[in-house]
């Protein structure tokens, strides 16, 4: 009989006969004796959008709440719906407040003896969470994974009573905080502009940090300075996966450092080349049994097909109560090195085990390369150059309807879009992006700029104690991801002795895994720890370091507004006076002057374009329901500029028509075409129009062109041959409406938490 274990189930049975099937598979299944397992615990919460006293007892009735899975967000309706605040502020009117989750679990027998961890991938923004009325914990980071040791606490006589309080209240911008709503852009603008802050900025943080408390538990939700719209929609809840892991007390420990003060097993490569490279892991293992125990602990290399590559093994004694950490190291031949063009994984397996027997397994996904960051000629990855061109992203990754709570899949979704336009690069802003969304990055080849915790601006007192704590987590967290090659101190700087201390744990807890550290603007002091500048706007502030761009063409544009000759409003007349009034049309065609003119320098590493897609955090166009710099909108419907990016950033031939071919009559306008070959024809209906050579790389111009109804198609020569070809054709009346849903691979699944987008 296969042997699906809880998560497959989980993951397929209906609400109904989820809770049922759940404890029996864990009586069922003989693994759950053995190798301990990591259970699917999003199913069957109850939830409520209050705060009624004693919701963290045992014997409180929540017979009347509401039943939800996690991921959730509780107030994921609440963006996406209002016109954006001046100034950066982002969407103030969200639902704010103290509300409570609720999990009743009966576990059985077989696992009295075992240790049993719960792991939250995040919870926005404060966490308090209860087992059968004790507090393990409060948890205020918001964006970094954490968790705790069930086990003194939990019952085998009665149903346990898990309880968590959620509150997302939120700090607010009470005035314009950036000075931005100034001057007018409507793409005739300087494009090399390095978007200067105001003093306003550096005010509005005195005002805030002057108010934060020294002692953490003091730290209230809206004193907390990354949970603000002006940098992340306040979408609260437990609105990333739940995990429950069951071990055996003689266990390999979890890397949640936070409230268990373990940080799991590092694995890592040394001396790489083509033929060989070295793998280190560290695998830290406990003994909670009551005696002395000899084991032995293996480690076994898969290749991303299952061929086992490498196998390695220690024995040891291990006193009860004590812990150690097994140092292992092989060579790998002929490793297949991780590159974007080339994103291999493997797969380390680490098993502790007794008399012959395994008791507890850990797996590893990580990548062999190598890095290199060069001050005069850019980025460099397993020896080989490569321009970095990709977007940053909101952690939040938020969508309209789903707030920020979606499933892994959805996570993947958005990172295989900046795939296909040929991203190769996404820097997250400003907080640690969730795990599904690293873990897509490894398997789809897109090198990772990971921050812990920041909004802007340095902070004091328990903001900065939780800072660094988060940063701490963060690093420990993902430091086997071979995606992340950045970690991101702060989205600017911070005084010399942060600095350091931010510095210090990159070096206590990754000092092997490749990877270099940075701040966005930063100044001397902090550049002292930094590996590599961050830039911004094309701008380099630390010149004796390599760069590489933290935040380009941060212009804003709605999808929904063509040019000046396409009806309903022929322009973007309601954005008159406003930060920007830029078209579909031009906001696609500046791309191109913003990626040449501020990256496309041999000496740059290039980065990341601001932002991926539309948010609700800092917009600066009050006529607008989010942010519009994004290449797709919140729904991840692609704007013009998506294919723009796509045609400069891919190496196989590309062309697109900026724009579409429907227009009234008499129309007469210039048409763009964005390729990246060195020259293009243009035809209308079939007639040659002309052959344009380009401007700024890759745009190419055709002033003039007279409205014909049929096709217009542009043709675009590499070396004198046509390589690439894009039609356009004017729509006829419509005949039928018809939607196309996308799901996850396998289909919607009937799990509590899978959606479907139409």
């Amino acid at each position: 009989m296969e042997n699906l274990g809880v998560t497959h189930l989980c993951q397929r049975l209906s609400a109904a006969g989820r809770f049922f099937l759940f404890v029996a598979a864990l009586i069922l299944h003989p693994a759950f004796c053995g190798a301990g397992e990591r259970l699917n615990f999003n199913p069957d919460w109850k939830f409520t959008k209050s705060d009624p006293v004693d919701a963290a007892g045992v014997k409180f009735d929540d017979a009347g709440w509401k039943t939800v899975s996690t991921p959730h967000t509780f107030n994921d309706t609440d963006t996406f719906d209002d016109w954006s605040l001046s100034g950066h502020r982002g969407e103030q009117n969200q639902w704010s407040g103290r509300t409570w989750y609720r999990k009743t679990f009966t576990l059985p027998k077989i696992y009295e003896g075992k240790r049993v961890f719960i792991e939250f991938e995040a919870v926005r923004q404060v966490a308090e969470v209860y087992l059968n009325g004790k507090l393990l914990g409060t948890c205020k980071t918001g964006f970094t994974p954490f968790g705790f040791d069930l086990t003194p606490h939990l019952r085998f006589d009665a149903p346990n009573a898990l309880a968590v309080m959620c509150d997302n209240r939120f700090m607010k911008d009470p005035w314009e905080a950036d000075g931005a709503a100034t001057t007018t852009q409507n793409g005739g603008g300087d494009v090399n502009g390095n978007g200067k802050t105001t003093s306003k900025l550096s005010e509005l943080s005195a005002h805030f940090n002057a108010s934060i408390p020294e002692a953490l538990d003091q730290l209230a939700p809206d004193q907390i300075p990354w949970n603000n719209p002006h940098w992340h929609p306040a979408h609260g809840g437990i609105y990333r996966n739940v995990y429950l892991h069951v071990t055996d007390p003689l266990h390999i420990s979890l890397p949640l450092y936070s409230f268990l003060q373990t940080a799991g097993t590092y694995v890592y490569a040394t001396d790489i080349s083509a033929k060989s490279a070295k793998v280190h892991l560290e695998v830290p293992v406990e003994n909670g049994r009551n005696e002395n125990q000899k084991l032995e602990l293996r480690a076994e290399i898969f290749d991303s097909e299952g061929r086992s590559m490498l196998a390695l093994t220690e024995k040891a004694e291990l006193a009860a109560g004590k812990s150690k950490t097994f140092s292992l190291a092989g060579e790998l031949k002929n490793p297949k090195l991780w590159e974007p063009a080339y994103p291999h994984l493997y797969r380390a397996v680490c098993t502790v085990l007794v008399n012959g027997a395994p008791v507890d397994t850990d797996e590893v996904n990580f990548g062999v390369r190598s890095a290199r960051w060069d001050l005069t000629s850019g980025f460099y990855i397993n020896g080989g150059h490569l321009k970095l061109h990709g977007w940053g992203q909101k952690p939040t990754d938020e969508w309209p309807g789903l707030g920020a709570a979606q499933p892994d899949w959805v996570h993947f979704y958005t990172l295989q879009l900046m795939k296909e336009a040929g991203g190769n690069f996404v820097r997250w802003g400003h907080c640690a992006a969730p795990p599904a969304s690293i873990a897509a990055a490894d398997s789809l080849g897109i090198v990772t700029q990971q921050p812990g915790v920041d909004g802007e601006s340095d902070t004091r007192g328990a903001a900065w104690t939780l800072r660094a704590s988060a940063f701490r987590d963060a690093v420990i967290y993902f430091r086997n991801h071979p995606s992340i090659l950045v970690w991101e101190g702060g989205n600017q700087k911070v005084s010399r002795a942060h600095a350091q201390e931010l510095r210090a744990l990159v070096d206590k807890f990754d000092p092997h895994g490749g990877r270099v550290y940075t701040h966005r603007r930063a100044d001397k002091a902090t550049a002292e720890f930094m590996d590599i500048g961050a830039g911004t706007e094309g701008g380099r502030e630390i010149a004796n370091l390599p760069v590489i761009e933290a935040e380009y063409d941060r212009e804003e544009s709605p999808r929904r507004v063509w040019d000046k000759f396409s009806p309903p409003n022929f322009g973007y007349p309601e954005a008159k006076g406003q930060t920007y009034q830029l078209t579909s049309e031009q906001y696609a065609v500046n791309e191109i002057a913003q990626y040449v003119r501020k990256l496309d320098a041999p000496d740059h590493s290039g980065g990341a374009n601001w932002i991926f897609s539309d948010s609700t955090s800092g917009g600066r166009v009050t006529c607008e329901v989010a942010r519009g710099s994004g290449e797709v909108d919140g729904a991840r419907l692609p704007k013009e500029a998506y294919y723009v990016c796509r045609a400069m950033f891919r190496a196989d031939p590309q062309v697109h028509l900026i724009g579409h071919w429907n227009y009234p009559e008499g129309t007469t306008k210039d048409v763009f075409v964005a390729a990246n070959g060195d020259s293009v024809e243009l035809f209308v209906n079939g007639k040659l129009l002309g052959r344009a050579q380009a401007t700024d790389r890759y745009l190419f111009t055709f002033p003039n062109v007279k409205w014909e109804a049929g096709e217009i198609k542009a043709v675009s020569y590499a070396n004198g041959k046509p390589v690439a070809t894009e039609s356009k054709r004017t729509a006829g009346p419509p005949v039928a409406l018809r939607l196309t849903p996308i799901t996850a691979p396998g289909g919607l699944e009937a799990d509590g938490a899978d959606v479907a987008l139409v």
